[in-house]
């Protein structure tokens, strides 16, 4: 066997390995983000503070993985941080607004089923694209209480990384068709 026709064979091989690889793994899939809220501002000033991670490819209340948000007091409300680990599933998405309920029961009401309630509307779609979102929204409660509206900030998320696979089965691909076209053109030419 010559080596021009062993390494053909080499070239033809990487590139099926490569394209292989490509049908096995998605180039693109399912990414969950960590969305961070910055800047996030009341109307008297307060700041809302924390993160989410969230699978925009998900549907349903199964795109929120977790999160960890906290709000300072507001007369009767007290300060509180709504936690997955605590309170995995006090939450409920409107469209693509998300509104968290406090696991803690405040006694304002006759009965004292009063839940502290936040309200993130994001302005845009959240995505696996990240970037920046205009974000607005609100606290309150479950019964009659102080309100406040959030009039400021944005979420914040890094792009979503293609997977290494894809990556790797891109460059075999390419190498493999490259050698195999260089190795085809010098033959030709003998």
């Amino acid at each position: 066997m010559t080596t021009s026709v062993r390494v053909t064979k080499i070239g033809l091989a990487a590139a099926c390995l490569g394209l292989a690889l490509l049908g096995d793994a998605p180039l693109a899939s399912a990414k969950v983000l960590q969305w961070n809220l910055q800047n996030v501002t009341f109307e008297d000033g307060d700041k809302v503070t924390g993160s989410f991670f969230f699978d925009a490819d998900a549907s349903g209340n199964s795109r929120l993985i977790s999160w960890n948000i906290s709000i300072p007091a507001l007369n009767e409300l007290p300060a509180y941080t709504f936690n997955s680990t605590t309170e995995p599933a006090n939450f409920q998405f409107f469209g693509d607004n998300i509104q968290f309920f406090s696991k803690v029961l405040l006694d304002v009401d006759p009965v004292g089923r009063t839940a502290i309630t936040l309200q993130l509307n994001p302005q845009s779609a959240l995505t696996d694209a990240g970037g920046s979102v205009p974000v607005l929204g609100s606290e309150g409660c479950t019964y009659i209480c102080s309100e406040r509206d959030i009039v400021s900030g944005t979420l914040v998320a890094a792009a979503a990384v293609p997977e290494p696979t894809s990556a790797l089965a891109l460059a075999f691909a390419v190498a493999g068709f490259a050698g195999f076209s260089t190795l085809r053109k010098r033959t030709t030419e003998l």
